[in-house]
This record gives C-alpha cells, structure tokens and sequence, in this order.
C-alpha cells in the first residue's frame, strides 16, 4: 500500500462514495512505485464526464470541459489541475497518431489495454492499492520497458511511442524489451508522420538523460529517421592522431561528459561535428583532414532546427554552440569581442561543451585545454575587472557626441560604433577624457 497525497484520495473517495471507481494511473503511479514524488496527478474512472462533473461540483470543486467527448473533465483545486479520463476503448489509428473514434467505457481491463507499457499501465486505487494487469509493476523492478499486448500494434497506433520508450531508456536507465524493441526498430519509418512539434518534444527530453548515449549508439536507426547525417559518424573513421575512436563514439563521449545537461547543449553535443564526413579528405599520408567543418556542421544543425521548427531562440543558441565549438581566443580583445556578443552564461555553455569535446580527444588532441583554460581566465577577468563589453558601457554617450557639435542623427550611432571598437580592441581606454578628445578629433 502507499500513501497519495490528500487531496487526490479526496477525489478518489468522492467518486467511490458514489458508486464509481477512480484511480490514479500513468506517469503518477510509476514514480510512485519507483519510490519518486510525482510532479503531477492523473486520474482514471469509470464514470462519464458528466456524471463526475456532478460529483465534483456538489462538493464545491469547480471543474472545467478539456474534452470531455473523449472523456477528460479537468479538477480544478487551489494549486493543482487533476485531469480525470474516463476508461475508454480507442478505434482505429488512420494516422499513426490519433484514433479514429472513443468509446466510453465502465470496463478497467479496456483502458489498461490501451496503454502503452506495462509501466505505465499499472492504477492505484483510493486506498493505495495497486491494480496491475499486465506485470508493470514487476518491470519497473527489473527495470524492463515493454509495449502493452503486441508492440506492433502499439506502435502502429501511435508512432510517439517510439520516441516516448527511447526517452524513458534514456532517462530511466531503463531496457527495452526485445520483442518491443524489435518492433520499435521495425516500425521507425512511421515517425515520418508525427509533427515535428512533437518530436522535438521528446528529442530535448531524450538527449538530456544520463543514459541518452547508449540508447542513441544502441538505435542510431531510429534517430537517424529525425537527424539521417548522424548514421554516417557510425564508424566513420577519422584517420587523426587526435582522435582515438570513430566519429559517433567520439560525439557520444562528449554528450556524456556534459555537465550541464540542459536540452540545448546536449543537442549542440550531438550535432557539433556532424558536418565533418562532408569535408573529409585523406591526404597523401593517411592523414584526415576535415577543414571547417564547424561551418558545415552549423548549417546542418540550422536545417535540422528548422525542419522541427524549434523557436527562434534556440535555433540561435544551439546553431552558436555548434558553430564556435573549435573557437579559442587568446587574447584580451577577442575575449571582449565575444562577450560583446555573447552573454556570460552562453560562455559557460560553450565552455561546457569545448571541455566534454577536449575529453574526448586523444591524450594529443587533449591539450587543447590549455587553451580553454586561457579564454576562461580573460573571460573571469573581463567580468571581474567590468571591463565595457556593450555599447552602453562607454563612459560617453551619443548626448556627449551631439554637445561636441554632431547634428542627431544615424552618423551619432556610427561614431559610438567606432568609438567602442577602438575599446573592444584596447586601442582606446573607456575612459571619459579620451574618449571625448578621441571624437573631437574625427569630428
């Protein structure tokens, strides 16, 4: 038995006080016998919407219509939205994604079946007890991740399920079983038909579990089907005395290495060097060679962004990482230049990224991080010293420009431009004096 949280034994109660039976199910009910808080709570019942509706309202809880002709009323309490689904029995899947009708239902044995793994298909009743069908609770134990009845069936309904069995693997640490995982290989192509919306959804969950590598390595197959360049980095050899594995392996390492393992940095992880089997050349020696590819690998990311119409902000985020991965300034100028640009904390991802990179190096490529370690030290250095790194920084302003004499207007911006270049560069110090002197003369 296990203890819920008041307020969802409270509705529980109401709708077995009624005649009906409720339980908790989904996502809730596996965190729970995984020994996990949940972060939110679902509900199951073999009431109708309405006739919960009634329920609910004749005890004060206002409720609201989500889609109630498939059988979801929401619960609205003081800090939580409870969804409550009545058990239902899905038509047939025309599009791989949405059935074609619902049935309401008073049968449990019906809603379980249509759930997708055993895992998920395991209900808690008011009383903490569990009702498990189909041996979920058994494979949260071993660890297992296996479809609900025949896994080409399962998949065939819903192709997310594909996506959404390799990011628990990735998150959970969890196996796929092998029929399922057979069937998962087997139906990959059907992914073609999910909007991108909703893989990218799963992609960011998938790519930031601590076991996302070896699921990755493991069905390269099926991310392939979403991102079709990482199948070339699978044994791609890169003939360099500064690379000791293959390009997946070496891109592999470095998604495991990361510390920070928000979605967009494991991504620019696994994109980084993916343009490289494009600008491959092997020279005379048996030397490989993979010039700019960071480039390449930018617009390979961009289009990959794209397709799967990731906001505008992530785009650029992820595209920047990809792109100035091989970028190591030297000195205090350039550092400037790019915290001109750059926020601090984007810095500190890159920095992340570089660092997981020069790991996975050879011990010869590894030295590199001498190189990290200058750019962070100027970096620390700028900030610490507030060095000006912004236009708005400069201790004159384009009123002080206008003073010296300059009519307002654009040609006030363009001397503020320069004005800060010659700052950036250290040819002039941010110092009022002489920044002043330094328009006069130009003016």
């Amino acid at each position: 038995m296990t203890v819920l949280p008041s307020y969802i034994t409270d509705i529980l109660s109401l709708y077995g006080q009624n005649g009906f039976k409720a339980y908790v199910v989904g996502g809730a009910a596996r965190d729970i016998i995984m020994g996990k808080k949940p972060h939110d709570y679902d509900i199951a019942t073999d009431a109708t919407p309405d006739e919960g509706i009634e329920i609910l309202s004749a005890h004060g809880i206002k409720t609201v219509d989500l889609a109630k002709r498939h059988g979801t009323v929401v619960a609205v309490l003081d800090d939580n939205n409870i969804e409550i689904t009545t058990f239902r029995v899905e038509g047939k899947y025309e599009d791989h994604r949405h059935p074609s009708s619902v049935l309401l239902t008073r049968n449990i044995e019906d809603d379980v079946k249509r759930r997708d793994f055993t895992m998920n298909a395991v209900y808690i009743d008011e009383n903490g007890e569990f009702v498990d069908l189909f041996g979920g609770m058994k494979d949260i134990e071993d660890g297992v991740i296996r479809a609900v009845g025949d896994p080409s069936m399962r998949f065939e309904e819903d192709a997310l399920r594909i996506l959404r069995a390799l990011r628990f693997s990735a998150v959970l640490g969890f196996t796929i079983e092998e029929k399922t995982s057979e069937a998962l290989l087997l139906k990959k192509d059907i992914l073609r038909d999910i909007s991108p919306e909703r893989i990218t959804e799963e992609l960011k969950k998938t790519v930031t579990g601590l076991y996302a590598p070896d699921v990755i390595r493991r069905y390269i197959d099926v991310f392939s089907v979403i991102i079709p360049e990482l199948k070339r980095m699978e044994g791609f050899d890169q003939h360099s005395s500064y690379h000791d594995r293959d390009l997946l392996e070496h891109t592999l390492s470095v998604l495991s290495l990361l510390e920070n393992r928000e979605p967009d940095l494991c991504l620019a992880a696994l994109l980084h060097d993916i343009g490289k089997p494009d600008v491959f050349v092997l020279d005379d020696m048996g030397f490989g060679h993979m010039k700019k590819h960071q480039e390449v690998s930018y617009r390979i990311a961009l289009s990959f962004l794209e397709k799967y119409r990731f906001p505008n902000d992530e785009k650029k985020e992820i595209g920047d990482l990809v792109r100035l991965h091989d970028a190591f300034p030297e000195t205090r100028s350039a550092v400037r230049r790019y915290l001109s640009e750059y926020s601090p904390e984007f810095m500190k991802k890159l920095s992340d990224l570089q660092r997981a990179d020069i790991m996975s190096h050879s011990k010869k490529g590894r030295k590199r991080m001498d190189l990290l370690k200058i750019r962070e030290d100027l970096t620390e250095e700028i900030l610490r010293d507030n060095d000006c790194i912004k236009i708005k920084d400069l201790k004159i302003s384009g009123d002080d420009i206008i003073g010296l004499g300059e009519k307002e207007g654009k040609k006030v911006g363009l001397i503020l431009k320069d004005v800060f270049e010659k700052v950036i560069e250290g040819e002039l110090k941010n110092d009022r004096e002489e920044l002043l002197l330094y328009v006069k003369s130009i003016l």
